[in-house]
């Protein structure tokens, strides 16, 4: 239920470890993005900054995944420059999380995130503080989160070193061979991480330009990406039907593009992912 979010292992080490930072009461306040950013750039000033970060965003969805966003790409950056390690798991979907707050799913998107932040309080510069912090919660709060941090750092389901030591291996080709597969994934998880922005800014131009422009039509229906079938119910003070349709159909079709590449680059990386784990012992 997602009224015991709150009660969860990761929610109580966010908000004990930075209660000084005057941590959200309940999931909608902690959803808006603007705590999870100062919580980075307290664990690693250096690296996360709130310059970029709305404030008191209130019910603006659009404000809400501005800051998803800004924090999961500020993530990414940090696994990638400082722990040498690319994302292999699907990315959060801060956009359901930035409309839905509330939602069972977006419970699991906000794990997710919570989790990340987690493996850099573990890794950043001051990594003892935040370990100490832990070792002060309960027992089975700990046990919880030690097993995080151990799927984490001792498997590849969530994140790869961009390196394989391959000292000691009897096949030197088996080791170049999984370096070249690794730089490959590197560069789809790169494409991947550019066409998930793409996609979250594709989707909000559509929202914003359906907000402005569509409003006095009926809908009956919705598609996958969330946009509005028309019923044959029209206004007559709005323009020819057509003039409007081809318009969604342009949306539709850029919006349909790069969420679809975004998948195709997620299912690459699942399936090389699965070639690395069945052959190859990293």
């Amino acid at each position: 239920m997602t009224e015991d979010f709150m009660k969860r292992s990761l929610s109580i080490w966010l908000t004990r470890t930075f209660e000084d930072l005057g941590p959200p009461s309940n999931l909608y306040n902690l959803a808006d993005g603007e705590f999870l950013n100062k919580a980075m750039s307290s664990i690693s000033p250096s690296r996360f900054t709130m310059l970029r970060v709305h404030k008191d965003v209130g019910d603006e969805s659009k404000a809400r995944i501005d800051n998803l966003n800004f924090l999961l790409k500020s993530l990414i950056v940090f696994y990638e420059e400082v722990m040498n390690s690319m994302l292999v798991t699907r990315l959060p979907d801060i956009r359901l999380l930035g409309q839905q707050p509330q939602s069972f799913a977006s419970t699991g998107v906000l794990e997710a995130l919570i989790t990340l932040m987690l493996g850099v309080a573990f890794q950043c510069e001051n990594k003892t503080m935040y370990i100490e912090e832990v070792q002060q919660l309960p027992e089975d709060i700990q046990k919880e989160l030690m097993t995080t941090i151990q799927e984490l750092t001792e498997t590849n389901r969530i994140v790869v070193s961009t390196y394989i030591d391959t000292d000691g291996m009897e096949k030197s080709e088996v080791g170049e061979l999984c370096n070249e597969l690794l730089g490959s994934l590197q560069s789809v998880v790169l494409e991947r991480n550019e066409l998930h922005e793409k996609y979250i800014r594709a989707t909000q131009e559509r929202d914003d330009y359906l907000d402005a422009q569509v409003r006095p039509y009926k809908f009956c229906n919705f598609d996958i990406l969330g946009c509005p079938i028309l019923s044959l119910e029209l206004s007559p003070h709005l323009p020819p039907f057509p003039l409007w349709l081809k318009g969604a159909s342009a949306f539709h079709q850029y919006c349909y593009s790069e969420y679809g590449n975004f998948l195709m680059m997620q299912i690459l990386i699942d399936f090389t992912y699965i070639i690395l784990d069945r052959y190859v012992k990293i």
